[in-house]
């Protein structure tokens, strides 16, 4: 402990010695108060330093701090695994390190840790690849030996030869200097930054990671058994498991840590990796399988992830279409997050391959809002026709809901809601080039407010989501809580007033069997409804959105609307402006709304050259539209409506202050339709001249 070694920069390299190639360079075993800095490291044939606990032989490491080095590695950069299991924090700093991989296939992650309270702050992670004469950004000598890259060459004899060496160290310093890192490379190591499984307390701040075949950041780890039985780190770039063996089953739920606590990733950049630039080590078929990898208190703030996804697989194992992504931002679970002004664009090969701009598959209390997520899936000449399935689209949330928590109070556990909604998404400008903008599943309150959401072609081929809403989808399961009021005094009306007073203290009747099975139902009947009474509710507002569903392609499209919000509460959509542009492309409707209760108002719907038959078609037992501008009909159907009435001449007089540009037959539609739903009709005509 208390040992700080340092350098003099450039003139002080270090690197393995001849016996000893494959080793660390440096070894940290259970050590406190160690300080590296300063120095050119060189490991061609391994990894640099490495912080590895052995359990049961001291305190864990601690105040361990790694900064400005220089560091050319081959298979790993950085390696800090301690005792976790061990309350308290580690305190480890890697900071403001100049690191490159080598691109070999035994590369992984540049960095790993698993450690409480980590900081890895303004380093340089950069996969350096073999020259290449058709790359004019690369400053190295396209005739520079290339044993280094070389699987055959015998490695370690390059410390033995100090010129070659050298030689080789100044291009790659120089290639990681001035490199402009736009082309996208087939990286053969992976890259990045792995955060293990259990740690807590990470913060991920102003680096730059460049290359790889992995994800930038993944946030946990695939425990694997080595070949002397010890549990180890799977070097896999990703694992499907859609289905597990008992054997497999076992092993990870005895060695599997699914968890990462208080991550803050801020102010990064991550450019041209393989798979996603924030991700997982693993996905699940979470029916078959019940594990899943999980991040609680995540905060993603002011990153560039830009041309990562170009890597991905090209077959999904059957049946995890829903459950496997990739793109910007991909997390299976995740609870408490907030995602604000990053910028997500341009990751993936093309609109054929799925990709997503952020991706959480399992979430609760996501606040997602400010972002710029563009272009991800970019548009090629590759025709839609030929797109692949899977989970594409600007913002997916697979299902999110607002948890309720227990608190102690006065010696019992009570309900405790925290008004905190299930999804938040706003203020982001979305183009998503082939796919849904925007693609919510609730069980909790939604807020969709001031985005720019545009889906510029309509996956309905491969995705019959995208069938019912080409631009926006939002399905909320939470409930009414005036459907469930209904519905439980419809059925207790008859309750027997008897059981009041089998409840009383000390009376002899409590004694009675039959008194004390009316309490017992009683008391049950209120644990129930108390229950329900905190159920989530369903309120959807979306308001003040620009909504296109751009189909102005080849193909010719179809899809039921460009946006369908559907819940079992209430939905407000307000101040909206929705266009759907194409040449002959059809659209039943512009928007679709099923609800309980819904009110559209002042919203302008365009539909241009789209072939459409409705602006609007809504439906729910309580349905308000006023004050509406359209391009077609609007249909607005609902079980409680107020008849219209006519002027002195006989004409209906609309005050509603809706106004249809193309008003043919609109009258006469919706009231085949209402009668079909078996509704009144609601035009919601109901003032006198």
């Amino acid at each position: 402990m208390d040992i700080q070694i340092s350098g003099c920069g450039l003139h002080t390299v270090v690197h393995p010695n001849l016996g000893q190639y494959q080793d660390p360079i440096f070894m940290i075993k259970n050590s406190q108060r160690i300080e590296l800095d300063n120095m050119t490291l060189i490991s061609a044939t391994g990894s640099v330093i490495h912080v590895n606990d052995q359990a049961g032989t001291g305190e864990p490491s601690r105040e361990i701090l790694i900064h400005d080095n220089r560091m050319i590695a081959c298979v790993q950069a950085i390696f800090v695994k301690v005792q976790n299991e061990i309350a308290g924090n580690n305190h480890i700093r890697i900071m403001n390190n100049e690191i490159g991989m080598l691109d070999k296939a035994e590369g992984e992650p540049a960095i790993f840790s698993q450690a409480d309270d980590v900081v890895i702050e303004r380093n340089r992670i950069i996969v350096i690849p073999a020259t290449d004469s058709d790359d004019h950004s690369d400053p190295r000598e396209p005739d520079d030996p290339d044993g280094f890259y070389d699987p055959c060459a015998e490695l370690f004899r390059i410390y033995a030869n100090i010129k070659p060496l050298f030689k080789f160290l100044y291009g790659v310093l120089g290639y990681m200097s001035s490199s402009t890192f736009t082309k996208q490379i087939s990286y053969l190591a992976r890259g990045g930054i792995k955060i293990g499984g259990g740690s807590e307390k990470v913060k991920i701040i102003r680096n730059r990671i460049i290359g790889g075949n992995g994800n930038g950041i993944t946030l946990g780890h695939e425990p694997v058994q080595n070949v002397d039985g010890t549990i180890g780190i799977s070097k896999k770039r990703f694992t499907y498991y859609p289905t597990a063996t008992d054997e497999e089953f076992n092993f990870l739920r005895d060695n599997m840590i699914p968890f990462v606590y208080d991550v803050s990733i801020e102010d990064n950049m991550i450019l041209n990796m393989g798979l996603s630039g924030i991700g997982m080590p693993a996905f699940f078929k979470t029916e078959d399988v019940a594990f899943m990898y999980s991040v609680e208190d995540l905060t993603v703030y002011r990153n560039r992830i830009e041309q990562c996804a170009h890597l991905t697989p090209e077959e999904t194992p059957d049946g995890m279409l829903d459950e496997i992504g990739f793109g910007g931002i991909v997390l299976a679970g995740c609870e408490n997050a907030i995602i604000r002004e990053n910028r997500i664009e341009n990751n993936g090969k093309s609109q054929i391959n799925p990709v997503c701009g952020i991706l959480i598959l399992y979430a609760e209390k996501i606040d997602v809002s400010n972002n710029r997520i563009i272009n991800n899936g970019p548009r090629t000449f590759a025709k839609d026709d030929d797109a692949r399935s899977g989970l594409r689209g600007g913002v997916v949330i697979g299902m999110s809901f607002n948890q309720l928590e227990y608190k102690e109070f006065q010696d019992k556990k009570i309900l405790s809601p925290d008004g905190i909604p299930a999804v938040k998404i706003h203020n982001n400008i979305i183009t998503q080039p082939l796919g849904q903008s925007l693609f919510i599943m609730a069980l909790g309150p939604v807020s969709v407010i001031g985005n720019q959401l545009t889906s510029q072609g309509a996956d309905f081929r491969i995705n019959p989501r995208s069938l019912l809403a080409g631009a926006v989808f939002i399905l909320n399961l939470g409930i009414s809580k005036d459907l469930i009021a209904t519905m439980f005094l419809s059925s207790f009306r008859y309750l027997p007033a008897v059981n009041i007073v089998a409840v009383k203290s000390g009376s002899a009747m409590m004694s009675s069997p039959g008194h004390v099975a009316a309490a017992t139902v009683a008391t049950d009947v209120s644990n129930v409804i108390q229950r329900i009474l905190y159920f989530p509710n369903g309120n959807v507002l979306f308001a003040n959105n620009q909504t296109t569903l751009d189909l102005r392609n080849q193909e010719i499209n179809f899809a039921f609307s460009s946006q369908l919000i559907a819940s079992l509460d209430d939905v407000a959509y307000n101040s909206n402006q929705s266009e759907c542009t194409s040449f002959i492309d059809f659209v039943f409707t512009d928007a679709a709304i099923f609800a309980i209760t819904i009110r559209s108002n002042d919203n302008r719907f365009q539909e241009g050259f789209t072939i459409a038959l409705n602006s609007l078609f809504s439906f729910g037992l309580m349905n308000t539209a006023t004050s509406n501008q359209a391009t077609h009909c609007l249909q607005v159907h609902g079980a409680i409506v107020i008849e219209p009435i006519k002027d002195g001449d006989g004409k209906f007089v609309p005050i509603d202050g809706n106004i249809v540009l193309f008003d043919d037959l609109c009258k006469e539609r919706v009231g085949m339709i209402a009668q079909a739903l078996a509704v009144p009709q609601n035009n919601m005509l109901i003032k006198p001249a």
